[in-house]
């Protein structure tokens, strides 16, 4: 909820710098992998090949809170199986790392795909979204928005998903414009 205040009051303080993409796996393994555990799944961390030791442009606490909030939505509503984080090339290969969280979890239908970034969204009838504010996807969507880093969605009900962040450089000016744009778009 401080995140959504801070994000509709216009008052997101961006610091804009370069990012370890191996410090942020291993800060998110070791926050997610007791969760992970205590639910009986397995949690893997894919590191290493090309993306070895590269580093990104972008806000570090903001891109933290994005990864966090995609792997625990993962281990949230995955009964079986595991969720799997992993980088790998993007579309300008190495310039624009994807962070990639899959899961084998309850999966989403492809008619709720734009649904579920809405504020306040629970997708009806999936276990434990009683649970939840329906906020998460929404600041995901909002933060990735205001930093550059596009979000993409595949996934089948009954058989998981994958979300993929696409970590394009994160120009400082431009990001703050688009913060201040959501501001004044929301009218908050």
């Amino acid at each position: 909820l401080f995140d959504l205040v801070r994000l509709d009051s216009g008052h997101v303080r961006l610091k804009i710098d370069d990012l370890s993409l191996d410090e942020l796996l291993d800060d998110l393994e070791l926050q997610y992998q007791p969760l992970a555990q205590a639910k009986g799944l397995t949690f893997k961390v894919r590191r290493g090949g090309p993306l070895a030791g590269a580093r990104v442009r972008s806000d570090p606490l903001l891109l933290r809170r994005i990864a966090g909030n995609l792997v625990s939505n993962a281990i949230k509503y995955t009964e079986k199986g595991g969720v799997l984080l992993a980088l790998r090339p993007g579309s300008k290969g190495l310039k624009t790392p994807l962070l990639e969280v899959w899961d084998t979890g309850v999966g989403i239908a492809p008619a709720l795909h734009k649904e579920i970034f809405r504020e306040f969204y629970k997708v009806h009838l999936h276990e434990g979204t009683e649970d939840g504010f329906g906020l998460g996807l929404y600041i995901v969507s909002r933060l990735s928005h205001i930093l550059g880093h596009p979000v993409t969605l595949d996934s089948r009900p009954g058989r998981g998903s994958v979300f993929r962040l696409e970590m394009r450089p994160t120009d400082p000016a431009q990001a703050a414009a688009r913060a201040a744009s959501i501001h004044q778009f929301t009218g908050r």
